[in-house]
């Protein structure tokens, strides 16, 4: 692979089905975020297949969040993971 973007592309197809749950930690922080009142929006660079930006928009968390990817074939695993309700927040 050339770049970092081309290896996440070649495995974006099979990555969620190994990577099916938010990091706990992840989770707690955006918790916090919103107990301090920072809930408008979220900026998640690295979104990977989205599953942490699932957890964010989840129970209201975050109005609005920007998820970016280096890879293409990683964002498209993030647009399917989220469906078209979440994903007309992103």
């Amino acid at each position: 692979w050339k770049t970092v973007a081309d290896a996440y592309d070649r495995i974006s197809q099979n990555f969620a089905q190994h990577r099916r749950f938010p990091w706990a930690f992840i989770v707690e922080w955006f918790d916090t975020l919103v107990k301090i009142g920072s809930r408008e929006r979220l900026l998640v660079a690295g979104c990977g297949d989205g599953r942490h930006v699932v957890a964010a928009l989840e129970e209201g968390r975050f109005e609005t969040v920007c998820a970016l990817d280096a890879s293409q074939g990683m964002l498209d695993a993030a647009k399917r993971r989220l469906g078209p309700e979440l994903a007309a927040r992103v």
